[in-house]
């Protein structure tokens, strides 16, 4: 799936992040949450909506401590 191909009937914005190879998120218990190949961000007052490249959405609530990213080419990807 495309950035170009999403369905979005939800009323929120989402901005393309198909330049992203990975992106993950830490919470204060240590957990760590990936998304691979994401495609999609949209951020609202309670977390950010992720779309994988798969058609997943991926909900992430707020509180998390950390957020890494790495673009395609191997290196940082701020083209947001």
């Amino acid at each position: 799936m495309k950035f170009e191909d999403i369905k979005n009937e939800s009323g929120r914005e989402f901005k393309s992040l198909k330049s992203e190879a990975w992106r993950s998120y830490t919470y204060p218990d240590g957990s760590i949450l990936e998304v691979k190949d994401p495609i999609a961000l949209s951020i609202s007052g309670s977390g950010h909506y992720v779309v994988s490249s798969e058609g997943v959405v991926n909900f992430f609530p707020i509180g998390f401590i950390r957020l890494r990213w790495q673009g395609k080419d191997g290196g940082p990807d701020l083209s947001f």
